[in-house]
C-alpha cells in the first residue's frame, strides 16, 4: 500500500500532539511538535483548497497559527493539553474528510 506524504504528515502530527500530553515528552518534543503540527496545517489549507472544502481551510489556518514556531502560543496548563488533543483529533479526522 502507496502512503501519501500528507498522510503521513497528519498521523505524525496526531501521534506528537498526543505524546506531547505526557509528562515526559514536554521536555523533548514542543519544538518539534510545532514544526510537524505547522507543516501538517500548511498541507490542510492545500488539500482544503484543492477539494474546495472552506470548513478544512479554516481549521488549517487556525491550526498553522496555533503551532507556529516562530512565534509561537503557548496556553496555561488547562487549555495547551485540551487543545493538543482536539487538534490531534482534527488530524484524524482530515485524513478521512481530505482523503489524504
Amino acid at each position: 500500500m502507496k502512503t501519501s506524504l500528507p498522510r503521513l504528515a497528519a498521523l505524525s502530527s496526531a501521534v506528537l500532539l498526543l505524546l506531547w500530553l505526557t509528562p515526559i515528552s514536554m521536555l523533548h518534543f514542543p519544538l518539534l511538535t510545532r514544526y510537524v503540527a505547522g507543516i501538517t496545517a500548511v498541507l490542510l489549507i492545500v488539500r482544503g483548497q484543492d477539494r474546495g472544502k472552506r470548513l478544512w481551510i479554516g481549521i488549517g489556518l487556525t491550526l498553522a497559527i496555533l503551532y507556529n514556531p516562530i512565534v509561537p502560543v503557548v496556553l496555561g496548563y488547562p487549555l495547551q493539553p485540551l487543545l493538543n488533543l482536539a487538534s490531534a483529533g482534527a488530524f484524524l479526522i482530515a485524513l478521512r474528510s481530505l482523503r489524504l
